[in-house]
Order: structure tokens, then C-alpha cells, then sequence
């Protein structure tokens, strides 16, 4: 007995960026996965919403030691 090819998104997703033609059944999967992640983003962004401003200033003060001693 066969087993089913399991589907794997970075080879669907690699296979779709060269241009290689998909199985319906592998573009369903590759689309609900890309739907599932960008929902997944944006609820995090939504409750990380000072993230970016967050990994600004950390990043300012993690450099100013170093600027200081040159």
C-alpha cells in the first residue's frame, strides 16, 4: 500500500516561485497556508503594535556603548 506524498510548503512554495506547474490539490494547500500565516501576522502585529519602535530603541542604546569607546 501506497502511502500519500505528504505536502511540504517550502518545496510547494519553491516550485511555485520557479514557475513549476502545481497539483490542484498542492495550490490549495500552498493558499491556505499563506492565508493561515497572514492572519496569523496581522493578529500579532495587532497585539505587538509598538514592536518595531521597541527593536528601534534597543537597538539605539545597544550601539551607543560602542560609538562611545571608538
Amino acid at each position: 500500500m501506497d502511502k500519500p506524498q505528504q505536502l511540504i510548503i517550502s518545496e510547494i512554495a519553491r516550485r511555485s516561485k520557479a514557475g513549476l506547474p502545481l497539483t490542484p490539490e498542492e495550490a490549495a494547500a500552498y493558499d491556505s497556508w499563506r492565508e493561515k500565516k497572514s492572519e496569523y501576522q496581522r493578529e500579532w502585529r495587532e497585539k505587538n503594535k509598538d514592536y518595531q519602535k521597541e527593536w528601534r530603541i534597543k537597538k539605539q542604546a545597544a550601539s551607543l556603548p560602542m560609538a562611545a569607546n571608538q
